[in-house]
Parts: C-alpha cells; structure tokens; sequence
C-alpha cells in the first residue's frame, strides 16, 4: 500500500511540475489566448489539489468508520 502511495504522489506531483512548467512557458512567450491558458492552469492546479485534499479526508473518514485503521492493528496490549 505505501508503495502505491508513493508511486500516485510521484505522478500527482510530476503532473503539477508539467503544468507550472506549462504555465511558465505560456507567460513568458506570446500565446493568442494568454490570459485564458493562465487561468486555466491556476483553476486545474487549485481544484486538483482540493480534489486530492478532499478524497484523502474521505478516505481517512471511510476507514475510521468501518473500524480498519492501520494503526489500530499494528497495537498490542
């Protein structure tokens, strides 16, 4: 499980090295609709980052309810 944790990170944050990097690259040369890309590119990079936040906060909700937290397991008394 950590390792598919650390593998969907590594491309969450590829994936936002290539659109600041996209974004960059709009700012600084001439694109017709500049203004439209740049907002774009702020609007995706906020709402996958609250998406991300969002599902994690399920997730974590999800298995407290259903009783399968990790760290309640690995416990002994």
């Amino acid at each position: 499980m950590k390792k598919t944790k650390r593998i969907l990170a590594l491309i969450g944050a590829l994936f936002f090295i290539a659109l600041y990097g996209f974004t960059l690259i709009v700012a600084i040369f001439d694109f017709p609709y500049k203004v439209a890309i740049l907002q774009t590119c702020i609007y995706s990079s906020l709402f996958i980052a609250l998406f991300i936040a969002a599902f994690t906060g399920i997730l974590n909700l999800l298995k407290k309810l259903n009783g399968s937290d990790s760290s309640d397991n690995s416990k002994t008394n």
